[in-house]
């Protein structure tokens, strides 16, 4: 996505091949007010039900939480006009004086658009 979306920085893949899930990518985020750097593990992807899981690993995140996992789903429409994403995640923040992570869903709603801008100018 980098290059692509001008929020991501870097990305590149640390550990496996880029191809079987459990491979380890690193990215470096534009958050606006900073950057941040985390790695991620590509937990699982499904080519028929399109899906595709991951959790961080290491990196900025989890200074706020303990554990993230995410997912990233998409539906063909029925009229074959495009696709509907989803993005959803799981959190254990790392501690109750911790605010919601808000920024995720900021960041994520950013991201996405920009991405859809770009499919849709391609």
């Amino acid at each position: 996505m980098a290059g692509v979306i001008p929020d991501y920085k870097i990305i590149e893949i640390t550990e496996g091949d880029g191809k079987v899930p459990g491979f380890i990518i690193k990215a470096t985020v534009d958050l606006g007010t900073e950057k941040a750097i985390f790695k991620e593990r590509i937990e699982g992807a499904d080519d028929e039900k399109k899906t595709l899981t991951y959790s961080v690993i290491d990196g900025d995140l989890l200074k706020y939480l303990k554990s993230y996992k995410g997912c990233v789903s998409v539906t063909p429409k029925v009229d074959n006009n495009g696709s509907i994403v989803k993005w959803s995640c799981d959190y254990e923040k790392a501690s109750q004086d911790v605010p919601e992570p808000i920024f995720l869903k900021d960041f994520a709603t950013k991201m996405f658009s920009k991405f859809d801008d770009y499919l849709l100018s391609a």
